[in-house]
């Protein structure tokens, strides 16, 4: 998509996260070079005749850490910008963007980040979810009947020989015995269809965990929309907090979209 297309509101979000950016790697760098000073001054060629040693070893400590998580932040920060630009890098020249609005009035970060994982968490679940093929049924037994044992030799003068799945080799011989078997075996022969009950009853519970398939696609459809207004919400309160000076970060898995505020414009709109 051409930037210069793009609505103001927009470009005045990009320059707010090249912004956040920007502000992280100044307190990065200003971070580093305590760093050093701390370094130099306990093992350098930099001390002072005042300096305490273990003060500086508690300085370098806190600064290690604050180094660390600051690294963090700009990475995440740095994560969403580019997915954000990858985004709209990807949308057709005509697309037209909505603003959103959203009010965060009653809501605070860590309750919608728990929302946010909770139904992510849900909906991970619903699609990791086996889904039984139309042809199960047959597939179990095919695979009843494959217990079956292989008869031979049923012809006259014929030696006939049975050999049932699991059948053992006899004792000091390469020959299979026909005389030992599988207990699987055994009772898929007498009681097929109790054997293929009782497999289709576990596919039936498998396919009923965590919800039965029919109802997945529409509860899926009921947490993306829930989500995407959380992540809206997200947004607008880390847009706050960052702005006050509080030490928290976008998250790298936030949609572009809610971070930039926006939504595609339908066609009817468009074409409005």
């Amino acid at each position: 998509m051409n930037y210069d297309a793009l609505p103001q509101f927009v470009l005045a979000k990009l320059l707010a996260l090249d912004e956040a950016v920007t502000a992280l790697s100044v307190r990065g760098g200003a971070i580093e070079r305590d760093i050093e000073n701390r370094r130099a001054r306990l093992w350098g060629n930099i001390r002072r005749a005042d300096d305490n040693p273990r003060l500086l070893e508690a300085e370098l400590e806190r600064l290690l850490a604050d180094q660390k998580v600051l690294q963090k932040r700009l990475q995440a920060e740095q994560a969403v910008r580019s997915a954000c630009k990858a985004w709209l890098d990807g949308l057709p020249a005509d697309t037209k963007l909505e603003l959103v609005a959203v009010t965060a009035d009653g809501h605070d970060l860590a309750g919608i980040r728990d929302r946010i994982k909770t139904a992510t968490t849900e909906v991970d679940a619903l699609k990791r979810a086996p889904a039984p093929s139309s042809d199960i049924e047959a597939r179990v037994r095919d695979y009843v009947r494959g217990l079956a044992p292989k008869v031979r030799g049923v012809g006259v003068g014929e030696r006939l020989s049975i050999v049932w799945p699991g059948a053992q080799s006899s004792l000091g011989s390469g020959y299979i015995s026909e005389h030992t078997c599988d207990p699987l075996s055994l009772v898929a022969a007498l009681f097929p269809d109790r054997m293929l009950s009782l497999v289709m009853g576990e596919v039936e519970r498998m396919a009923n965990d965590p919800l039965p398939v029919a109802q997945r696609a529409p509860r899926i459809a009921v947490l993306e929309r829930q989500l995407d207004k959380l992540h809206r919400l997200e947004e607008v309160l880390v847009a706050a907090a960052i702005a006050a000076g509080q030490p928290v970060h976008r998250s790298p898995s936030a949609p572009p979209a809610a971070v930039l505020g926006v939504r595609v414009a339908d066609r009817a709109s468009r074409a409005a």
